[in-house]
């Protein structure tokens, strides 16, 4: 089952909405549907959601603010927002956003942008079975790629910098090793971003010229040489995921 979150104050807008996806679901997969008038009311709620649907023009906050707050705790949600104005566009990298959708929302268009949303679901869960076997200095940890937010090399021994949301009771496994051998050992969402960082790409919130900074609001440095190879990376990264590039 799909769980999907919709958040307009225009509660009329919110039962359209409602309707065109019960309608594009039916006899395809059973789904949830919550809905909410404000971002306020929406946070209270503590569901996990597959996807949401965020008006951008809302009161107190608006849908870019509630789409950062909820990109601290859950990177894997596929997140559209809904607006008027196709100018917000620009900021959807900060957020990770997967598309815009342009009122009143026409049917084809919500289509082609629930049919990219459903390939990355499946993908995505695949990707989310990939583990990575560590053996630290204590033990063998077998552990996901998506609980890695990075990887830091200092005097020849390998970090890596794990997500709060990790299982692991951990938060910095060590162990021996380069990161050169470990670059073409991991998954393409991984990314060289300086000499003595490797980077999941899943958490990078933005990048601003010499640094990348990161869902956690950790900021590792983007090194000049590698900044080319980086940006390329991550645009493919987002352009996989269904992201909209501008």
């Amino acid at each position: 089952m799909l769980t999907i979150g919709l958040v307009d104050d225009d509660y009329q807008a919110l039962v359209i909405l409602k309707n065109k996806l019960e309608d594009y679901f039916e006899s395809k997969i059973d789904i949830k549907i919550n809905i909410f008038s404000s971002p306020e009311a929406f946070l209270l709620n503590n569901e996990k959601y597959d996807l949401l649907f965020f008006d951008i023009e809302m009161p107190h906050m608006n849908g870019l603010e509630l789409a950062k707050e909820v990109r601290r705790h859950d990177n894997d949600v596929i997140i559209f927002f809904c607006t008027n104005y196709r100018q917000f566009a620009i900021n959807g990298y900060e957020v990770n956003a997967s598309g815009y959708l342009v009122k009143p929302i026409e049917n084809y268009s919500l289509k082609i942008n629930l049919d990219s949303a459903l390939k990355h679901l499946k993908e995505n869960k695949k990707h989310q079975k990939k583990k990575i076997e560590i053996h630290s200095f204590q033990e063998i940890i077998l552990l996901p790629l998506d609980d890695i937010l990075y990887i830091e090399v200092r005097q020849h021994n390998l970090y890596f910098i794990l997500s709060p949301n990790t299982e692991y009771r951990d938060r910095e496994i060590k162990v021996r090793g380069t990161l050169s051998n470990l670059t073409s050992a991991l998954s393409e969402s991984f990314e060289r971003c300086s000499n003595s960082f490797l980077v999941n790409l899943l958490y990078v919130e933005s990048v601003r010229f010499d640094k990348i900074n990161l869902t956690n609001g950790t900021s590792l440095p983007l090194s000049r040489i590698l900044k080319k190879n980086f940006l390329d990376a991550f645009s493919k990264y987002l352009a996989k995921k269904g992201a909209l590039i501008l």
